[in-house]
């Protein structure tokens, strides 16, 4: 009896205890799948955390961007700033041979002057070359343009009216190479050439002479933007094909003579995706660059339309250039053609180009080559898609 009641009192303390122990502890009681979701969501929550933290770091302190130049959109040295040197590049049909730093310009223009021969104008915001030319003198519509950029103004001689508009200019720094002192010896004469074409610059010692004479240029009145995706760019093109109008051949007829060495050819060059460049209708014949022996070959070409006309009582029969107002223009890139305008109202605006919808022109990188032109009667496209001409 006594055993009976001692055994039953053992199992009372069991099942009490039992129940003591679930009632005491009810959270220790888990679903092994409910573990596994509450560790995952654990995970995640600081995961979150860690990006969040990580995504404020970096737009607190963002990775430094490449450095690229304001006028050609190509990378360079990120401690450098741009110093703008322009110059006049003789363009004579005996000069061509020795054309030399070409295509290392940012920006090309060309123009026509008196005579029916066209003359060049180099924009260099940061290339170093020791040998630059040939250079020749400057003209009015030149001066404009290189006011537009600021800096220094390399030239030998020219026109009364482009001497008297440097004499008084506050943009730009007079480098007259017909006015240089002896010892300022950043231009020079290579004998292997005839006289006059034969006047080269050094940049490195230009641009030395200048941080020694701590003259203050004029800041640029320019801004270009432009198309950093040339990749994405493309590829919107061929989406819209059927829209577009393209043009891998442009010819340029600048002193309305087809027999001249001014009658400009340019062809479209899918592989590098630029213009090679050419002299004459019949046998045309490359534009080579004596520093690298390869063909000038711009990303961009501008083409303004601003018409031209003889001063008066000029004995060298000079001609002004209408390149104040608006007018037309056409933007050639990637083989392609769009047309659009230009726009100059005053001497202290720059030339502004726009898209036929009143967009701002962007450019590819590399070098742009602005053709000013007396009319479009003087230019002719063609293209081997279509096989027939354009304009």
């Amino acid at each position: 009896m006594n055993t009976k009641k001692i055994l039953w009192g053992l199992v009372a303390l069991l099942v009490l205890g039992n129940i003591v122990f679930l009632v005491a502890s009810p959270l220790k009681r888990t679903d092994p799948e409910q573990e596994l979701r509450n560790q995952t969501e654990e995970e995640r929550n600081q995961f979150d955390q860690l990006s969040f933290w990580q995504e404020l770091i970096k737009s607190t302190n963002p990775e430094p961007r490449e450095k690229v130049s304001a006028y050609d959109g190509l990378p360079i040295d990120a401690d450098s700033e741009e110093s703008l040197v322009t110059m006049m590049i003789d363009n004579f049909s005996l000069a061509r041979p020795q054309h030399t730093g070409i295509r290392s310009a940012s920006i090309v223009y060309e123009s026509l002057v008196e005579g029916g021969i066209t003359r060049l104008m180099l924009v260099m915001p940061y290339q170093d070359l020791e040998k630059v030319g040939p250079i020749r003198s400057a003209r009015d519509y030149f001066v404009d343009y290189a006011e537009e950029y600021g800096g220094i103004y390399v030239h030998a001689g020219g026109s009364p009216t482009a001497l008297e508009r440097l004499a008084a200019s506050e943009r730009v720094w007079n480098m007259d190479e017909d006015d240089r002192e002896g010892n300022n010896t950043y231009s020079f004469r290579d004998t292997a050439f005839a006289a006059p074409h034969n006047l080269f610059i050094d940049l490195f010692l230009v641009r030395e002479f200048v941080e020694q004479s701590l003259w203050t240029p004029g800041k640029p009145l320019v801004e270009w933007c432009f198309n950093h995706d040339l990749k994405e760019e493309i590829m919107s093109h061929e989406e819209s094909k059927t829209e577009m109008e393209y043009a891998d051949r442009i010819e340029m007829n600048f002193s309305n003579d087809v027999f001249s060495s001014y009658f400009v050819q340019y062809r479209y060059n899918e592989l590098t995706q630029t213009y090679d460049r050419y002299y004459r209708k019949n046998k045309p014949q490359q534009h080579i660059d004596k520093a690298d022996g390869k063909t000038v070959s711009p990303k961009n070409m501008i083409v303004q339309i601003a018409p031209s006309f003889l001063i008066p009582d000029d004995e060298k029969e000079r001609i002004e250039i209408q390149h104040f107002g608006t007018g037309d223009a056409l933007f050639f890139q990637n083989g392609e053609v769009r047309k659009g305008t230009w726009s100059k109202q005053k001497s202290t605006d720059p030339t502004a180009f726009f898209e036929e919808n009143g967009a701002p022109l962007c450019l590819n990188l590399g070098q742009t080559w602005i053709s000013v032109l007396d009319s479009k009667a003087l230019l002719e496209m063609s293209s081997n898609k279509n096989k027939e001409e354009i304009l």
